[in-house]
């Protein structure tokens, strides 16, 4: 019960295994100098993870990350600025801040922000509009809004209706 706090100092690596941080009460906390740690969780339910100076990696597997809820709208979930997150078969309840996202098959509840958009991919996963991420490969709701679009041209020649150029 309570939070994990890493101060600074040579921790080369955090692993995180099959734990419950209770959200609510505890969170993980890089706070201090660490620039060979290697933070990995997996198989755990936790509440925010924030990373305040740059580390080697944060990698996030199987697991439920839940920010703490302010007047009904989630939080930062996930506050990584100037690091890079891969995010694995997880579900995220709130927002995530990152210098680079890889994600796949995972759920995301609240806006996913990445500072670099030109590395990262993010697949096969819920990515909430608004979401600023690299590119997205087979993502929801963007396949179905473009299968309906799809379906809705093939409709409108089928029926003979044009089609106006501002909606090709």
């Amino acid at each position: 019960e309570g939070s994990v706090i890493v101060d600074a100092g040579d921790l080369g690596s955090l692993q995180v295994t099959h734990s419950t941080i209770v959200p609510g009460r505890g969170e993980i906390l890089v706070q201090g100098d660490n620039d060979d740690l290697r933070l990995d969780v997996s198989r755990s339910i936790t509440g925010p993870i924030t990373l305040v100076p740059v580390i080697t990696s944060l990698a996030i597997t199987d697991t439920f990350v839940v920010a703490p809820q302010s007047l009904g709208s989630p939080d930062v979930a996930i506050a990584a600025t100037g690091n890079d997150a891969a995010i694995e078969r997880s579900t995220v309840w709130g927002h995530v801040q990152a210098r680079v996202i890889d994600a796949s098959n995972s759920i995301f509840t609240a806006a996913i922000t990445a500072e670099r958009r030109q590395k990262g991919c993010v697949r096969f996963s819920y990515v909430p509009p608004g979401s600023r991420t690299a590119r997205r490969h087979r993502c929801q709701p963007q396949t179905a809004i473009a299968a309906s679009l799809t379906a809705a041209r093939d409709a409108a020649v089928a029926n003979g209706t044009e089609v106006a150029a501002d909606e090709q």
